[in-house]
């Protein structure tokens, strides 16, 4: 499994297991899924009205991946 394989598992958990929580926090991905030697992370701060966010993967505890966001409402 490569990267970008693993960044699509990840993401494809938030919506495939009913038992995720749906909150705004949850919508990226999950707050943490670990699969073999690759675990993914999504940490999101503030609400719907602004939030900044950030996705971290790690492979063998080595972070290879990271992606920044933030958005909010449009008035």
């Amino acid at each position: 499994m490569n990267l970008y394989e693993f960044l699509i598992e990840a993401i494809r958990q938030t919506y495939a297991n009913e038992n995720v929580e749906k909150q705004f926090s949850s919508r990226r991905g999950l707050k943490e899924y670990v699969n073999g030697e690759y675990k993914y992370s999504f940490k999101v701060e503030g609400d719907l009205e602004y939030f900044v966010g950030k996705e971290c993967i790690f492979k063998d505890k080595k972070k290879i991946y990271e992606l920044k966001c933030h958005g909010g409402m449009i008035k």
